[in-house]
């Protein structure tokens, strides 16, 4: 169990930003409201934390709205355990709330907090907007048919949850197992679909480097085909010089020539 001066400390080290705070585990650690909202102070100011434990650390409803709003600004928060306390549903709609707008965290853990079908609309309606979180857990809470029925309803408009836990819920009967089922079915649906559109996006990547590649080698060949055509250019330039100095020699040999022809004095040398 960790002291109240450790504590403290740990505090001070996050709230300095400490590099080596990637992931910070608490569980089982009875810190209570007083602790999880002197945590929700200083999360902000690291924003290398990239995984949050608080399983089974006395949390109540009390904390969770400071603690939420703390997580939802977070920069890299993706993944966040808050199983085995007692948020209840004010608690669990805190968190479904401030995930509107958040766009990090991926995975959530609620189970055993005695969440019950109130919690279901806030949790709904955080699935229509948000488009990061792909696991959520409620397994061993208070959830019956009537909010399982309405869970069902959200799979056709939100593309991004591809894992939920509903185990040990006492209120959802085996008659409603045609909704898990379908609940499954239609992740598992998500899930290839998301594989797909990885996979898609893979060799979209690729041939973009490759056209980038392409273009470098054209670039490339552009810059030797205008380097040729100066040279041919400068050739052709060579070559008309040539020949109008050949033709001028040419005309003066005639010259010469006559000259000679005519006995004009000296002229026979001039060839030599």
């Amino acid at each position: 169990m960790i002291t109240k001066n450790d504590f403290h400390q740990l505090l001070a080290s996050l709230g300095n930003n400490n590099p080596s705070f990637t992931e910070l585990n608490l569980a089982f650690h009875a810190i209570g409201d007083e602790g999880a909202n002197a945590l929700a102070g200083v999360i902000g100011s690291n924003s290398n934390l990239t995984g949050l434990d608080l399983s089974s650390v006395d949390m109540t409803d009390n904390s969770a709205m400071n603690l939420a709003n703390a997580i939802s600004k977070h920069p890299k928060l993706k993944f966040l355990s808050l199983r085995c306390n007692q948020l209840g549903d004010t608690g669990a709609q805190a968190f479904f709330n401030v995930l509107h707008e958040q766009t990090v965290l991926e995975t959530l853990f609620l189970s055993k907090n005695h969440i019950t079908d109130n919690a279901i609309p806030s949790l709904i309606s955080c699935l229509k907007h948000n488009k990061k979180l792909k696991t959520l857990d409620l397994d061993n809470n208070l959830i019956t048919n009537v909010g399982l029925v309405k869970l069902n309803e959200i799979f056709t408009t939100n593309f991004s949850l591809i894992e939920l836990q509903l185990n040990n819920n006492p209120g959802i009967t085996k008659e409603a197992n045609v909704y898990i089922v379908l609940i499954k079915q239609s992740l598992a649906r998500k899930k290839r679909i998301l594989t797909l559109i990885r996979n898609l996006d893979k060799q979209i990547n690729y041939l973009k480097a490759l056209d980038h590649q392409i273009s470098k080698i054209n670039q490339n060949a552009n810059t030797f085909r205008l380097h040729l055509n100066q040279k041919a250019n400068n050739f052709t330039r060579e070559n008309n010089y040539f020949s109008i100095l050949k033709a001028a020699e040419n005309r003066l040999t005639a010259e010469i020539r006559e000259l000679q022809n005519i006995g004009y004095p000296g002229a026979e040398h001039w060839l030599d």
